[in-house]
C-alpha cells in the first residue's frame, strides 16, 4: 500500500492512497513535494548468501544486494527513480517489509 503523507511542523497527515490520491490533488494545500512521504511494501527474502525484494505497490522496482540494509536502500532509490520518471521530484521515500522470507 502507498500512501501520501504530509509533514508540517512535526505533525503527519494522511492524504489517502497512492492510487486515489496524485500530485495534482495537493495543489492547493500550500504544501511542496519535498512534504511528502510515500510508503511502499516490499517483500524481501534472504537466498543464500543475497537478499532479493521488489515493490509490491510500485511494479519494476527490485534489488538484489549482500545485506538487508543494503536491499532496502536500492529498493528506496529505485522507487525515487521511478517516481522521478511520473513527475513526482525528491518525494521522501518510506519502505515498509510486508513479508520476509528466507530460503535455502
Amino acid at each position: 500500500m502507498c500512501t501520501w503523507r504530509l509533514s508540517e511542523n512535526g505533525n503527519s497527515k494522511t492524504l489517502g492512497d497512492c492510487g486515489q490520491v496524485g500530485p495534482k490533488d495537493l495543489q492547493g494545500f500550500g504544501h511542496s513535494l519535498r512534504e511528502v512521504t510515500m510508503e511502499y511494501y516490499a517483500h524481501i527474502e534472504k537466498c543464500e548468501r543475497w537478499w532479493i525484494g521488489w515493490l509490491v505497490d510500485l511494479p519494476g522496482v527490485n534489488a538484489q544486494e549482500q545485506t538487508r540494509e543494503e536491499l532496502l536502500e536500492s529498493l528506496r532509490i529505485g522507487a525515487a527513480e521511478m517516481l522521478d520518471l511520473r513527475g513526482i521530484r525528491d518525494p521522501d521515500v518510506k519502505i515498509l517489509v510486508s513479508a520476509e522470507a528466507m530460503a535455502g
